[in-house]
Protein backbone atom coordinates (compact mmCIF):
# COMPACT_ATOMS: atom_id res chain seq x y z
CA UNK A 1 0.00 0.00 0.00
CA UNK A 2 1.24 3.54 -0.84
CA UNK A 3 -0.41 5.75 1.78
CA UNK A 4 -1.25 9.52 0.48
CA UNK A 5 -0.79 11.93 4.05
CA UNK A 6 -3.01 14.92 2.60
CA UNK A 7 -2.02 16.71 5.73
CA UNK A 8 1.56 17.36 4.41
CA UNK A 9 0.73 20.08 2.26
CA UNK A 10 -0.60 23.56 3.25
CA UNK A 11 -3.14 23.21 -0.40
CA UNK A 12 -4.73 19.88 0.60
CA UNK A 13 -6.26 20.72 -3.32
CA UNK A 14 -2.97 21.07 -4.84
CA UNK A 15 -2.27 17.92 -3.20
CA UNK A 16 -4.66 15.80 -4.01
CA UNK A 17 -4.41 17.06 -7.90
CA UNK A 18 -0.57 15.43 -7.50
CA UNK A 19 -1.93 12.07 -6.26
CA UNK A 20 -4.56 12.04 -8.91
CA UNK A 21 -1.57 12.68 -11.45
CA UNK A 22 0.48 9.73 -10.48
CA UNK A 23 -2.36 7.24 -10.66
CA UNK A 24 -4.08 8.27 -13.75
CA UNK A 25 0.30 7.92 -15.33
CA UNK A 26 0.28 4.62 -13.72
CA UNK A 27 -3.30 3.62 -15.02
CA UNK A 28 -2.62 4.47 -18.07
CA UNK A 29 0.66 2.33 -17.96
CA UNK A 30 -1.00 -0.90 -17.06
CA UNK A 31 -1.94 -2.26 -20.55
CA UNK A 32 1.64 -2.15 -21.78
CA UNK A 33 2.71 -5.18 -18.55
CA UNK A 34 5.68 -2.90 -17.89
CA UNK A 35 4.98 -1.28 -14.26
CA UNK A 36 3.66 -2.62 -11.43
CA UNK A 37 -0.07 -3.05 -11.12
CA UNK A 38 -2.25 -1.25 -9.25
CA UNK A 39 -5.75 -0.90 -7.90
CA UNK A 40 -8.03 1.96 -7.61
CA UNK A 41 -7.07 4.60 -4.82
CA UNK A 42 -9.34 4.44 -1.81
CA UNK A 43 -9.93 7.48 0.74
CA UNK A 44 -9.05 6.38 4.68
CA UNK A 45 -10.25 9.25 6.90
CA UNK A 46 -9.95 12.89 5.68
CA UNK A 47 -6.67 12.95 5.92
CA UNK A 48 -5.13 9.78 3.93
CA UNK A 49 -5.49 8.49 0.67
CA UNK A 50 -4.46 4.94 -0.15
CA UNK A 51 -3.14 3.69 -3.37
CA UNK A 52 -2.62 -0.37 -3.38
CA UNK A 53 -0.13 -1.40 -5.77
CA UNK A 54 0.99 -5.54 -6.45
CA UNK A 55 4.61 -5.40 -6.65
CA UNK A 56 5.94 -6.76 -9.63
CA UNK A 57 7.44 -10.80 -9.53
CA UNK A 58 10.62 -11.04 -10.09
CA UNK A 59 14.29 -9.99 -9.35
CA UNK A 60 15.62 -6.31 -8.85
CA UNK A 61 18.11 -5.45 -10.97
CA UNK A 62 20.18 -4.46 -7.86
CA UNK A 63 20.24 -7.39 -6.24
CA UNK A 64 21.65 -9.36 -9.62
CA UNK A 65 25.95 -9.70 -9.04
CA UNK A 66 27.47 -8.26 -11.90
CA UNK A 67 28.76 -10.47 -14.80
CA UNK A 68 32.20 -12.16 -14.48
CA UNK A 69 31.92 -14.46 -18.02
CA UNK A 70 31.82 -13.80 -21.36
CA UNK A 71 28.31 -15.89 -21.05
CA UNK A 72 27.02 -13.64 -18.45
CA UNK A 73 27.91 -10.55 -20.24
CA UNK A 74 25.31 -11.51 -22.78
CA UNK A 75 22.83 -12.13 -20.50
CA UNK A 76 24.13 -8.69 -18.61
CA UNK A 77 23.76 -6.89 -22.20
CA UNK A 78 20.13 -9.00 -22.89
CA UNK A 79 18.86 -7.38 -19.46
CA UNK A 80 20.31 -3.45 -21.08
CA UNK A 81 18.11 -4.49 -24.37
CA UNK A 82 15.05 -5.51 -22.29
CA UNK A 83 15.09 -2.54 -20.57
CA UNK A 84 15.54 0.59 -23.40
CA UNK A 85 12.76 -2.04 -24.71
CA UNK A 86 10.65 -1.28 -21.73
CA UNK A 87 11.55 2.59 -22.02
CA UNK A 88 10.56 2.78 -25.41
CA UNK A 89 7.00 1.43 -24.85
CA UNK A 90 7.05 4.51 -21.18
CA UNK A 91 7.96 7.08 -23.55
CA UNK A 92 5.60 6.17 -26.65
CA UNK A 93 3.01 7.01 -23.68
CA UNK A 94 4.60 10.07 -23.49
CA UNK A 95 6.18 9.61 -19.67
CA UNK A 96 9.54 10.37 -18.97
CA UNK A 97 10.30 8.24 -16.35
CA UNK A 98 13.44 10.66 -14.61
CA UNK A 99 14.90 8.64 -11.64
CA UNK A 100 16.35 5.27 -13.10
CA UNK A 101 17.93 3.58 -10.86
CA UNK A 102 19.36 -0.05 -10.22
CA UNK A 103 16.48 -0.52 -7.48
CA UNK A 104 13.43 0.41 -9.56
CA UNK A 105 13.81 -1.82 -12.82
CA UNK A 106 12.61 -5.57 -11.55
CA UNK A 107 13.60 -8.55 -14.37
CA UNK A 108 11.62 -10.69 -14.94
CA UNK A 109 12.11 -14.51 -16.81
CA UNK A 110 15.77 -15.48 -18.36
CA UNK A 111 17.87 -15.02 -21.50
CA UNK A 112 15.97 -14.43 -24.61
CA UNK A 113 12.93 -14.02 -22.80
CA UNK A 114 13.17 -11.35 -20.10
CA UNK A 115 11.42 -8.35 -19.72
CA UNK A 116 12.21 -5.69 -17.51
CA UNK A 117 9.54 -3.83 -15.10
CA UNK A 118 9.60 -0.20 -14.38
CA UNK A 119 8.57 0.83 -10.82
CA UNK A 120 9.00 3.78 -8.85
CA UNK A 121 7.28 6.64 -10.89
CA UNK A 122 7.22 9.39 -8.47
CA UNK A 123 9.29 11.58 -10.64
CA UNK A 124 7.78 11.15 -13.61
CA UNK A 125 6.22 13.52 -16.12
CA UNK A 126 3.34 12.92 -18.70
CA UNK A 127 3.29 14.85 -21.54
CA UNK A 128 4.59 18.11 -20.55
CA UNK A 129 3.00 17.76 -17.15
CA UNK A 130 5.05 16.79 -14.04
CA UNK A 131 3.58 14.35 -11.44
CA UNK A 132 5.25 16.36 -8.89
CA UNK A 133 4.92 19.50 -10.27
CA UNK A 134 7.38 20.42 -7.38
CA UNK A 135 10.37 18.27 -8.58
CA UNK A 136 10.43 20.33 -11.72
CA UNK A 137 12.46 22.65 -9.24
CA UNK A 138 14.39 20.39 -7.07
CA UNK A 139 18.27 20.27 -8.06
CA UNK A 140 20.53 17.04 -9.04
CA UNK A 141 20.35 14.30 -5.99
CA UNK A 142 19.68 10.85 -8.34
CA UNK A 143 23.30 9.78 -9.18
CA UNK A 144 22.24 8.34 -12.11
CA UNK A 145 20.59 11.10 -13.69
CA UNK A 146 22.12 12.94 -16.44
CA UNK A 147 24.42 16.07 -15.73
CA UNK A 148 21.45 18.68 -17.26
CA UNK A 149 19.43 18.31 -14.48
CA UNK A 150 21.34 19.46 -12.10
CA UNK A 151 19.44 22.92 -12.88
CA UNK A 152 16.06 20.63 -12.34
CA UNK A 153 14.18 17.92 -13.39
CA UNK A 154 12.25 20.13 -15.71
CA UNK A 155 14.95 19.31 -18.31
CA UNK A 156 14.62 15.43 -18.10
CA UNK A 157 13.30 14.17 -21.67
CA UNK A 158 13.75 10.77 -23.92
CA UNK A 159 17.65 10.95 -23.79
CA UNK A 160 18.26 11.98 -20.18
CA UNK A 161 16.31 8.54 -19.19
CA UNK A 162 18.45 6.79 -21.77
CA UNK A 163 21.48 8.66 -20.08
CA UNK A 164 20.46 6.88 -16.79
CA UNK A 165 19.83 3.58 -18.41
CA UNK A 166 23.76 3.61 -20.24
CA UNK A 167 25.01 4.88 -16.89
CA UNK A 168 23.26 1.82 -14.81
CA UNK A 169 24.88 -0.91 -17.43
CA UNK A 170 28.32 0.90 -17.54
CA UNK A 171 28.71 0.52 -13.72
CA UNK A 172 27.64 -3.33 -14.26
CA UNK A 173 29.82 -4.14 -16.94
CA UNK A 174 32.74 -2.13 -15.59
CA UNK A 175 32.55 -2.93 -12.26
CA UNK A 176 33.22 0.61 -11.50
CA UNK A 177 31.27 2.76 -9.13
CA UNK A 178 29.01 5.24 -10.56
CA UNK A 179 30.13 8.45 -8.96
CA UNK A 180 33.70 7.58 -10.31
CA UNK A 181 32.02 7.39 -14.03
CA UNK A 182 29.94 9.99 -13.82
CA UNK A 183 33.03 12.43 -13.32
CA UNK A 184 33.89 12.24 -16.97
CA UNK A 185 31.66 10.20 -18.96
CA UNK A 186 33.81 11.44 -22.13
CA UNK A 187 36.49 8.61 -20.53
CA UNK A 188 34.85 5.73 -20.34
CA UNK A 189 36.57 2.86 -18.56
CA UNK A 190 38.53 0.49 -20.50
CA UNK A 191 36.47 -2.52 -21.65
CA UNK A 192 38.99 -4.32 -23.73
CA UNK A 193 40.90 -5.33 -20.52
CA UNK A 194 37.69 -6.13 -18.16
CA UNK A 195 36.14 -8.36 -21.15
CA UNK A 196 39.73 -9.18 -22.51
CA UNK A 197 38.27 -12.88 -23.78
CA UNK A 198 35.49 -11.62 -24.89
CA UNK A 199 35.25 -10.85 -29.11
CA UNK A 200 37.38 -7.39 -28.77
CA UNK A 201 34.82 -6.20 -32.06
CA UNK A 202 31.68 -6.34 -29.71
CA UNK A 203 33.65 -4.84 -26.80
CA UNK A 204 34.48 -1.79 -29.24
CA UNK A 205 30.89 -1.32 -30.45
CA UNK A 206 29.45 -1.90 -27.11
CA UNK A 207 32.11 1.19 -25.96
CA UNK A 208 30.97 3.17 -28.93
CA UNK A 209 27.26 2.46 -27.78
CA UNK A 210 27.87 3.38 -24.58
CA UNK A 211 29.80 6.44 -25.66
CA UNK A 212 26.85 7.68 -28.23
CA UNK A 213 24.22 7.06 -24.88
CA UNK A 214 26.54 9.27 -22.47
CA UNK A 215 28.07 12.17 -24.20
CA UNK A 216 25.26 12.19 -27.50
CA UNK A 217 22.86 15.55 -27.60
CA UNK A 218 20.12 15.73 -25.66
CA UNK A 219 18.46 17.34 -28.08
CA UNK A 220 18.58 14.54 -30.10
CA UNK A 221 17.34 11.40 -28.37
CA UNK A 222 18.01 7.88 -30.11
CA UNK A 223 15.08 5.16 -30.50
CA UNK A 224 15.28 3.13 -27.59
CA UNK A 225 14.07 0.36 -29.19
CA UNK A 226 16.86 0.52 -31.70
CA UNK A 227 19.61 0.85 -29.03
CA UNK A 228 17.88 -2.11 -27.18
CA UNK A 229 17.92 -4.08 -30.63
CA UNK A 230 21.30 -3.26 -30.68
CA UNK A 231 22.37 -4.68 -27.06
CA UNK A 232 20.88 -7.74 -27.96
CA UNK A 233 22.36 -8.19 -31.28
CA UNK A 234 25.97 -7.63 -29.18
CA UNK A 235 24.66 -10.29 -26.73
CA UNK A 236 24.01 -12.66 -29.35
CA UNK A 237 27.78 -12.28 -30.75
CA UNK A 238 29.05 -12.95 -27.05
CA UNK A 239 27.25 -16.13 -26.96
CA UNK A 240 25.30 -17.47 -29.86
CA UNK A 241 24.92 -20.90 -28.09
CA UNK A 242 22.88 -19.48 -26.05
CA UNK A 243 20.02 -18.55 -29.02
CA UNK A 244 17.11 -20.80 -27.99
CA UNK A 245 16.29 -23.99 -30.44
CA UNK A 246 13.42 -25.73 -30.76
CA UNK A 247 13.45 -29.06 -28.42
CA UNK A 248 13.55 -31.69 -30.79
CA UNK A 249 16.60 -30.55 -31.96
CA UNK A 250 17.42 -30.38 -28.42
CA UNK A 251 16.69 -34.47 -28.24
CA UNK A 252 18.18 -35.22 -31.21
CA UNK A 253 22.07 -34.18 -29.90
CA UNK A 254 21.66 -36.42 -27.42
CA UNK A 255 21.57 -39.67 -29.47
Amino acid sequence: LLVYDLTKSRNRAETQAFYDREFKALDDLQATQVVAAIKDPFIWSEDFRILPIVPPQGQILATIPPAESSAELADELRRASSCFETLHIIHSKQVIHRALTPAAIVMQGTGAQQKAIFTNFFAARIEEQSIALQLDLLELTDPYAHPALAASYGQANRATDQYSLALIFLERVSRQAVADLRRDTRALPNLYTRWSNAPQQVIQELTELFDSLLNGDIAQPRDARAVGTIFGDLATRLNPKNVSQPTEQLLDKRY
